[in-house]
């Protein structure tokens, strides 16, 4: 994922593993259709267990779903670390967890702006 890049996601899709964004602007990732973007949990990670941002990445997500994120230590869905900024916009998060706290979405030196959710 590179900077000013819009996705537009169309159909729900399983992750088999975290999708890191370092030091990305101006990324967005959208869903029209409501999409869900749900984990396998075949694969363990310490922080954010389905998107791992961080080194002052600038990130917006639109209309998904995520689900089943699992993390070790924090973050279950997100981990936002690094100065980035998140923004959330009608997204819906379901059975996120981890170990150590934060079953969302977990923020260290960062910030989030979180709209139209539920948990």
């Amino acid at each position: 994922i590179r900077t000013n890049v819009t996705i537009n996601v169309v159909d729900n899709i399983t992750f088999t593993g975290v999708i890191t964004i370092s030091g990305e602007r101006r990324v967005r990732i959208s869903s029209s259709t409501g999409a869900v973007l749900t984990s396998d949990r075949s694969f363990s990670v310490e922080d954010g267990g389905m998107f791992y941002v961080d080194t002052g990445s600038d990130v917006t997500f639109t209309g998904l779903g995520f689900a089943s994120g699992s993390a070790s230590s924090q973050g279950g869905c997100f981990y936002v670390g690094g100065g980035s900024n998140v923004e959330v916009e009608d997204g819906k998060f379901t059975a996120c967890y981890s170990e150590e706290g934060a079953g969302a979405m977990y923020l260290e030196s960062s910030t989030a702006s979180i709209s139209g959710a539920s948990f």
